[in-house]
C-alpha cells in the first residue's frame, strides 16, 4: 500500500492501494472512504458532525462506547397535589401530562330506611406537549364533600395544566325522589391525545324494601370509588374517585382528590 505525499501548500490528500485511491481528502476536509473498505479499530472525533456528512452504511456500533448522548424517552416524573405552578427547570423540550379531576362526594342517607349514593369518578386527560421554558399554572381539583344526612354530595372540582387539557370533577350522589338516589356521573376529559371519562357512582332504588347499604362511588383512571357499606363509615374515594353514600343514617363520603403527573 502507498501513501500519497502532498507539499505543505496542498489542500488534499489520499491513501492508495495499488495505485488507486481508498481514502481521499479534499479540500473542505470532508473524508471520502472507497466502497468495499473496512474500516476497524477505535474513531474519535472533536466537536460535532455537521447535519449531512456522516451518509452511507454503518457497521454495528456497541452501546458501551457511544458516550454524552441524551437519555431516551422520559427519565423524569413530578407528582403535583396542590394548586400551584410546574417550572421547567431542566429545560426539557417534550411532557407527558396526566390530569385527573376530582371525585364527587357521596350523599348522606335518606331517613333512617335507605342509604346513600356514591359520587362519580372523575375525568382524565392525556397529552404529550412542547413546553415553554416559563412556569405553567396547574391546578388541582378537589373532592367534592360529603353528603349530610339526607342531603346530596358535592361535586369534584376540575384539574388542569394551564390551557393544554383539563378534566372536570365527578357529580355527587343525590335524591331525586323519596328513597331513590342517583349516583354522580362521571367527569369529563378535553384537551389531551386521550380524553377518559371517570364511572358514574352507583344508583340506589326503593323498591318496596328499606335498604340500609349505600352505594360505591365511581373509579377514575388513577383510583378507585369509595366503598359502600351497611354499618359504619363509607369509603373515601382515593385519586379522583367518588366517595361511598352514607349509611341510612350517616353522611356520605368525600371524594378523591384530582392530581396531575409530569413526565419529562
Amino acid at each position: 500500500m502507498t501513501i500519497s505525499i502532498k507539499s505543505p501548500t496542498s489542500t488534499t490528500g489520499s491513501i492508495q492501494k495499488n495505485g488507486s485511491d481508498v481514502i481521499t481528502i479534499d479540500a473542505s476536509d470532508n473524508v471520502t472512504v472507497a466502497n468495499g473498505l473496512t474500516v476497524s479499530g477505535n474513531i474519535s472525533t472533536s466537536g460535532t458532525i455537521p447535519a449531512g456528512q456522516l451518509t452511507g452504511d454503518l457497521p454495528a456500533i456497541s452501546g458501551a462506547n457511544l458516550t454524552g448522548l441524551p437519555a431516551g424517552g422520559f427519565s423524569n416524573m413530578d407528582v403535583i397535589t396542590s394548586t400551584s405552578t410546574w417550572a421547567n427547570a431542566t429545560g426539557a423540550t417534550k411532557v407527558k401530562v396526566t390530569v385527573i379531576g376530582g371525585g364527587g362526594g357521596g350523599s348522606g342517607g335518606y331517613a333512617t330506611v335507605v342509604g346513600g349514593v356514591g359520587g362519580g369518578g372523575g375525568g382524565a386527560a392525556i397529552e404529550v406537549l412542547t413546553i415553554p421554558a416559563s412556569p405553567v399554572a396547574v391546578t388541582i381539583g378537589a373532592g367534592g364533600t360529603a353528603g349530610s344526612y339526607q342531603g346530596n354530595g358535592g361535586a369534584g372540582g376540575t384539574s388542569s395544566f394551564a390551557a393544554y387539557c383539563s378534566a372536570t370533577g365527578g357529580g355527587g350522589g343525590s335524591w331525586y325522589s323519596a328513597y331513590n338516589g342517583l349516583g354522580g356521573l362521571g367527569g369529563v376529559g378535553s384537551g389531551g391525545t386521550l380524553n377518559v371519562v371517570g364511572s358514574s357512582g352507583e344508583n340506589h332504588s326503593y323498591a318496596g324494601t328499606y335498604d340500609n347499604f349505600s352505594t360505591n362511588g365511581g373509579s377514575s383512571m388513577l383510583g378507585g370509588g369509595g366503598r359502600g357499606i351497611y354499618v359504619g363509615t363509607p369509603g373515601v374515594g382515593s385519586t379522583g374517585g367518588g366517595g361511598a353514600g352514607g349509611t341510612a343514617s350517616s353522611v356520605g363520603a368525600v371524594g378523591g382528590a384530582g392530581i396531575v403527573i409530569i413526565e419529562y
